[in-house]
């Protein structure tokens, strides 16, 4: 086996372990993840090196495309009922506001208040999402590139 193969194979056992330690709505939106993605781009010529040198920068794109959903993967609406708590700003905004407008005594000032946190949140995590986009399109080819559009990752 020559060292090509073996530096592909360690990439993709890394990428995988990664994988493993990420949530699954942080592994991209077609189930697989990682090793999905490591697929596509081996697939479209990227070496063993440029994919571990991509998968921090995809970890990060993945994180921000978490952090812009008001709702988690499965995240309910936060803590009640054994589901999960918010882990974002977005998503705990979300839950801060349907915590108000569930309240019968909420005033429309407090539901604005709410409405505009949730913005506010969203629109600084639309902002890290283009950041995070930008910083791994800056070091990819245009068939690689390609190949993340498809998967989801840039836009």
């Amino acid at each position: 086996m020559g060292s090509k193969a073996i530096k592909l194979m360690f990439a993709t056992a890394i990428l995988g372990v990664a994988a493993m330690a990420m949530p699954a709505s942080a592994q991209g939106g077609r189930g697989g993840g990682m090793q999905r993605i490591t697929t596509a781009l081996t697939a479209a010529g990227a070496s063993a090196d440029d994919i571990t040198k991509f998968t921090p920068l995809i970890q990060a794109v993945q994180t921000a495309q978490q952090a812009t959903q008001v709702r988690t993967f499965g995240g309910g609406r936060g803590g009640a009922g054994g589901a999960p708590a918010p882990t974002t700003e977005v998503a705990t905004a979300a839950a801060d506001l349907q915590k108000t407008i569930d309240d019968a005594a909420a005033t429309p000032d407090a539901l604005k208040a709410k409405l505009k946190v949730l913005r506010d949140a969203k629109v600084k995590a639309t902002e890290d999402l283009k950041k995070a986009q930008k910083a791994l399109q800056d070091v990819v080819t245009a068939k690689e590139e390609a190949v993340l559009v498809e998967q989801g990752i840039l836009e």
